[in-house]
């Protein structure tokens, strides 16, 4: 009997920190770094999808085991690991500041309540799991403000206590806006009919835009189509990532995605980034498994040399766990369209 939080089908916790997150934790980490090492301008960073801000090692459990079908390897967990038992020194900066990301979210001894205290190991390096919102902040200067938009009310809270308890570490200034962040993206920066409470009337800044979705609700392909069209007349100076799952079930789905915005937007740069994994536990005679199971993001306006940083960064991920013992083939795929 599987054991599912009553609302973590919502808020989307049951893939957090698989592999996706891992990869596209590295993949703004290259974005954030390329885009503050360029000028000592702001750069106003966006998450219209923020989800909770951190999440528990216990997400989803059958007496303290993860779900294969979810939770993906290779997870955080592993990487943490792999990684703690090496010098850093020499390794890219995104490896180097993902690695200390999710150290210090453990560094604070914070109890776990609930069914979660249940299966909590005591032997278990780590505990909680970070966010690219997370990832990004570690990064983020003063100069730079950030605005995260969450829709649903549980997974708001989550995130309002994170920010809560971690707001003094973090060193840019931080909204939160309980709202659908996809309305309000196109309100303040697009058609300029609104301003943020927080950091005031937009006027033109830099800006990082990271939406995070899983495609379930229906209707996204079309809705950020739009965005995406629209951003790139009003707002040339953002670069916007675009995460989105992938399997042999939906690769069609999501290659017509990428094609339709680049149909519609012939003028923009753009860069798509694709992780691959071999499902090593594949059955031919279950219509719901896959002989692989992957995931990719397409960054729009994306700054000099971002492709390369990605290949070096999640590169090095791909390495460091194909060394593991059983490990399953990962290919990594990165190129402008």
């Amino acid at each position: 009997q599987w054991e599912y939080k009553s609302w973590s089908l919502v808020v989307g916790q049951p893939r957090a920190g698989g592999f996706r997150d891992v990869f596209n934790q590295l993949v703004v980490s290259t974005l954030v770094d390329l885009k503050i090492a360029k000028s000592e301008s702001p750069v106003w960073y966006i998450e219209p999808m923020a989800g909770e801000g951190e999440y528990h090692v216990s997400r989803l459990q059958e007496v303290g085991r993860p779900i294969p079908e979810l939770v993906r390897w290779p997870t955080v967990e592993d990487l943490y690991k792999v990684l703690s038992d090496q010098d850093l020194t020499y390794m890219p900066q995104e490896i180097r500041s993902w690695y200390e990301a999710v150290r210090d979210l453990n560094a604070k001894d914070f109890e776990v309540t609930g069914p979660e205290a249940k299966v909590v190991k005591q032997s278990q390096e780590i505990q909680w799991l970070p966010s690219t919102a997370f990832c990004a902040m570690k990064l983020l200067r003063e100069q730079d403000p950030v605005t995260l938009y969450e829709e649903h009310d549980i997974a708001f809270s989550s995130l309002f206590n994170f920010v809560r308890n971690f707001s003094e570490e973090l060193k840019p200034h931080l909204e939160l806006a309980f709202d659908d962040g996809m309305i309000k993206l196109s309100r303040i920066f697009i058609d300029k009919l609104d301003h943020s409470k927080a950091h005031g009337k937009f006027t033109g800044q830099r800006g990082l835009i990271v939406i995070d979705s899983d495609f379930n609700r229906g209707g996204e392909v079309q809705r950020f189509s739009e965005i995406a069209r629209k951003l790139h007349k009003h707002w040339r100076a953002a670069t916007v990532m675009v995460t989105y799952p992938l399997k042999p079930a939906t690769e069609v789905k999501f290659r017509n995605f990428i094609r339709a915005i680049r149909e519609d937007n012939k003028g923009m740069d753009l860069i798509s980034a694709e992780l691959y994994v071999d499902n090593l536990r594949y059955r031919e005679d279950d219509p719901d498994d896959h002989a692989w199971f992957g995931c990719g993001c397409l960054i729009m306006m994306p700054t000099h040399t971002t492709a390369e940083r990605i290949r070096a960064a999640v590169g090095v991920f791909c390495q460091e766990m194909s060394k593991q013992p059983g490990a399953a083939e990962i290919r990594l795929k990165v190129e402008a369209l």
